[in-house]
């Protein structure tokens, strides 16, 4: 199972330091970045592109568009930063999620649909996209505790009704949680807090890849 640094800041001095965070870059090819806008959730980060884009050694990265339009974040996205390669999207945007995963398919990236811990994972894992993301936690907030027993039913229903779906965890990661976790059949999830809260993230992480080798 792979492990993905998340960065969720609201300025840029603090994105910016988990991004290129030097030590956490020498074990983690990936990170994942979350972006609100206050448009679908009531939180704001800041992620602006035309900034990131410009500085230099860039991780792959995954992002998380928890935001109502989608389209636009990912195209400025696409534009500004060249290591972009999967981007998230959320079912509880509504209005024809299946127009908006049509157009993203233009921008050649992989494509996964984010569950809320209420969402049913039925009607979602059934759209056009390449895997599904199951929120163990609220989304918005990082340092929340996962939300437990339904949440791996949850994942672990996921995986045996849509077997050939990529299905990843975000939120709640923690060195007590991740074996059941790997069990329940997730092929990557997000570490935010129990990687920014240790005083060593690199460490932590490694830790947390010791717990399911």
């Amino acid at each position: 199972m792979e492990i993905l640094p998340g960065v969720l800041a609201y300025n840029q001095d603090d994105f910016r330091k988990h991004l290129l965070h030097h030590d956490l870059r020498a074990v983690a090819s990936m990170f994942h970045v979350d972006v609100l806008d206050n448009s679908l959730f009531p939180f704001k980060s800041w992620a602006d592109p035309s900034v990131i884009g410009r500085w230099k050694n860039l991780p792959e990265i995954e992002l998380h568009c928890m935001v109502a339009r989608p389209v636009q974040l990912v195209e400025a996205w696409q534009t500004n930063v060249p290591t972009l390669k999967r981007v998230i999207v959320h079912f509880e945007i509504g209005r024809s999620l299946s127009k908006v995963i049509t157009q993203l398919r233009a921008f050649k990236l992989e494509i996964l649909v984010a569950v809320n811990p209420s969402t049913p994972i039925d009607e979602p894992a059934q759209l056009s996209v390449d895997g599904l993301l199951i929120m163990g936690v609220e989304p918005g907030r990082s340092g929340q505790k996962f939300l437990g027993e339904p949440m791996l039913a949850k994942m672990r229903r996921a995986k045996a009704l849509f077997p050939d779906l990529s299905l990843a965890l975000d939120g709640g990661l923690s060195e007590a949680n991740i074996k059941d976790i790997s069990r329940a059949g997730v092929s990557h999830c997000v570490a935010s807090s129990a990687l920014w809260k240790s005083a060593y993230p690199a460490e932590a992480y490694i830790n947390l890849h010791n717990k399911i080798s």
